[in-house]
């Protein structure tokens, strides 16, 4: 996951702000800060947040550079989902190991990548997945995607500054932020719904983090969490990383299939 330099310099102003004594005024929640960008007046204008630095500086994932100039966020929701023929992707195959993609059916965040060597199909590894990822078990299954393997679009907390705010973040939110990177390649079937989604469950793991860390590093790791959820929720950065996700789904959609 990596910020711009226009999302560096919020999130440098955010963690200053979040290391005042009174910190809690400046850690709301990412549900707070989200904006309805779907119902604004401004209609499709609204729904179109474009990338206005050049590629060379846009959010990379895996060593692929995002191009997000001019991308469109209604036509990206309003596109189906490549529907790859699962028995042609078994053909193509050509090995006895086949990789899936688990999504909560309860709230479409991602939960992992796994490998069957029998069944493959997507039944099948539906199957796997509830069957060994609890989350996915608990909470009503999961839906696959097949065709892609997300772990080589993650690329980690990858910001390009080594303050030692971020340096912390990144030394603890590292699986936070692949699950990130990996949840923005979903396929689920509204837009906004799925890019609030992964936001919401990157705040929740990153806070998660931060209540299993020592009781001397708890203020210290929320203040940065912070810090990261004002800069994913709030403009310029929002912005940034809606066109981030509209191209993350664009891949998706002509690399993967939902089983």
């Amino acid at each position: 996951m990596r910020f711009s330099s226009t999302t560096t310099n919020l999130l440098a102003g955010a963690a200053l702000l979040a290391s005042a004594p009174n910190v809690d005024a400046v850690r709301p929640g990412v549900r707070g800060l989200r904006q309805d960008t779907a119902g604004s007046a401004d209609g499709a204008a609204a729904s179109r947040l474009h990338e206005a630095e050049p590629k060379e500086t846009s959010m990379k994932h895996g060593g692929k550079a995002r191009n997000t100039t001019g991308s469109a966020h209604g036509a990206a929701a309003s596109r189906p989902h490549k529907k790859q023929g699962e028995s042609s992707f078994l053909r193509d195959l050509g090995q006895s190991t086949s990789i899936w993609n688990c999504f909560s059916k309860g709230n479409g965040a991602y939960v992992d990548t796994i490998e069957i060597n029998w069944g493959h199909s997507t039944g099948a590894a539906e199957w796997a997945c509830s069957e060994w990822r609890s989350e996915c078990g608990d909470n009503g299954g999961c839906y696959v995607t097949g065709g892609c393997d997300l772990r080589t679009r993650m690329d980690g907390c990858s910001l390009d500054w080594s303050d030692p705010w971020t340096q912390y973040g990144r030394d603890h939110f590292g699986d936070a932020c692949n699950k990130h990177d990996a949840c923005y390649h979903g396929l689920s079937d509204d837009f906004w719904d799925g890019f609030n989604t992964c936001n919401d469950r990157f705040w929740d793991d990153m806070g998660s983090v931060c209540n299993s860390v020592p009781w001397y590093e708890n203020w210290h790791c929320h203040t940065v969490r912070s810090a990261w959820g004002t800069a994913m929720n709030a403009d310029p950065g929002r912005t940034k990383f809606s066109d981030s996700y509209a191209s993350d789904r664009t891949w998706a959609e002509a690399n993967c299939y939902r089983g």
